[in-house]
């Protein structure tokens, strides 16, 4: 039996992530009686545009699946997303250096001639260990080698616990597109978290 069912998702529409939740049933053709399976999902999808502007990104559960994480050192140690604080967290690496990448959803800029606001907001996992160091690149695609325009140099976060602290910059862009930001976490060996 070849059962399927095809959803088109709107792909015209503003970025947005998407699950199937299947249930399967089946009727015994011998007795009548009526089989229901339990409820499955399937992975979440991002389909749609890029993000209009303004944008803000919260991060919501839903949002943080939109972003790429890109662990290139390869060293196991990465962000990951922290849903009871809807923020994003990366811890150290006892040997080496970080480098790793969040990147945020892909945004679209139309007019080149204009100045855009990027702000995020950031904090030290612990007074105690201030060499923590981030910086913030924008690209034309979601990979660590897009990310060529820095839009914010190397900083250390402020130990602001639990609170957080805003870092802003302005940005131009060379022609309309589509862009990506990266924050790029390249923290000392034997430090603790952002």
């Amino acid at each position: 039996c070849d059962n399927q069912l095809v959803h088109q998702l709107p792909v015209d529409k503003e970025l947005d992530l998407y699950t199937a939740t299947v249930v399967a049933s089946y009727v015994n053709p011998n007795s009548g009686a009526t089989m229901v399976s339990s409820q499955g999902s399937s992975n979440s999808i991002g389909v749609g545009q890029p993000y209009s502007l303004p944008m803000t990104i919260e991060p919501t559960p839903a949002q943080a699946q939109l972003c790429r994480i890109i662990d290139a050192n390869e060293d196991d140690v990465a962000w990951f997303y922290d849903p009871e604080e809807e923020a994003f967290h990366i811890e150290y690496n006892d040997f080496d250096y970080n480098d790793d990448w969040l990147i945020l959803p892909p945004f679209r800029i139309d007019d080149a001639d204009k100045r855009y606001t990027f702000s995020f907001k950031n904090s030290l996992g612990d007074f105690d260990y201030p060499e923590e160091y981030l910086e913030v690149y924008l690209g034309t695609s979601p990979e660590a080698e897009a990310m060529t325009t820095e839009i914010i140099p190397v900083f250390s976060p402020e130990a602001m616990i639990p609170a957080f602290s805003t870092t802003e910059t302005l940005f131009t862009v060379p022609e309309p597109g589509v862009y990506y930001i990266g924050i790029h976490m390249i923290s000392e060996p034997e430090q603790l978290a952002v």
